[in-house]
């Protein structure tokens, strides 16, 4: 009996240890990630459907899991060199958050996902034609997966000191002339109504 009982445990063990891991080593939740492995196309890893999150434990967010599902449709599908090796490096390492957790866990989550969204927002520009409309979709869902996390991206073309600050400043406008921004940097965050960074800007002001 003594041994029947060992190896079903041992069987029990062997089983778990095959499931996707919901949690990091650090303390902040593992999010549904995509993982790449050489020779192998990346592809979502979903958490066991059975384990209920309690309030101690990271949860996963519906729209970001998304997010996830349609880079993974669109395995094998972009046109543009070296785009998908790019976009599965750059979100293999983003992580769920902490429903009660670290705050400062969910700021980190919250810079990277950002910056890699203004990153996607340079690669339109020069990706293939047909690239592009898929690009356009997947940063409209990293917009509503934002959204649903209490995130709000800053992107304003209009100077607004309270969000934006200027890393560059060009006195080349007429005299009396209000600041225009020229060009656009790393998008500003507002997270769950606060500040978190501000928008960088070159602006144009007058002489």
């Amino acid at each position: 009996m003594k041994l029947l009982c060992h190896k079903k445990k041992e069987r029990m063990t062997t089983i778990f240890q095959l499931l996707p891991l919901t949690r990091s080593s650090r303390g902040i939740p593992a999010r549904n990630r995509l993982i790449q492995t050489k020779g192998k196309s990346c592809r979502p890893t979903l958490p066991p459907p059975f384990l209920e999150p309690s309030l101690d434990e990271p949860v996963t967010y519906f729209e970001w899991d998304q997010v996830l599902s349609y880079i993974g449709k669109r395995q094998g599908s972009w046109r543009t060199p070296h785009l998908e090796e790019l976009i599965c490096d750059r979100t293999s390492p983003f992580k769920t958050l902490w429903q009660n957790g670290s705050s400062q866990g969910k700021i980190k989550w919250a810079c990277d996902a950002v910056d890699f969204y203004d990153e996607l927002l340079l690669l339109e520009k020069s990706a293939d034609v047909q690239d592009r409309t898929a690009l356009s979709s997947l940063k409209d869902k990293m917009t509503q997966s934002f959204k649903a996390m209490g995130i709000e991206l800053l992107r304003e073309s209009f100077w607004n000191p309270e969000i934006q600050r200027a890393i560059s400043v060009e006195k080349i406008l007429p005299p009396g002339s209000s600041p225009v921004i020229s060009e656009q940097g790393i998008s500003g965050i507002r997270m769950d109504n606060r500040l978190i960074r501000k928008q960088e800007v070159i602006l144009q002001t007058s002489r």
